[in-house]
């Protein structure tokens, strides 16, 4: 019985220019690691909106789950939440 390890395997390490993924020594693609897209919306949970002196807590969410325009308003009122596009 022949054992079939015909992975596609990469022989360096580091970041790939072209796409940011991380790659290290002898590692199958499979495995490797890409990060999620960021989406365009940023919201400052303290601090306000480039006025801090001392920095501000930012929440930047992945592509695809930022909320709706109904609970951006919602958390702005609410809470003082101030969601803002790049």
């Amino acid at each position: 019985m022949v054992d079939d390890y015909s992975l596609n395997t990469t022989n360096h390490s580091g970041i790939d220019e072209d796409d940011g993924t991380w790659y290290a020594k002898e590692m199958p693609e499979a495995l490797l690691y890409k990060p999620p897209e960021k989406s365009g919306w940023k919201v400052w949970l303290m601090g306000d909106y480039g006025k801090c002196q001392h920095g501000a807590i930012v929440y930047h969410p992945n592509k695809g789950q930022e909320p709706n325009w109904f609970h951006r308003k919602m958390q702005e009122l609410c809470f003082g939440f101030q969601w803002r596009k790049l």
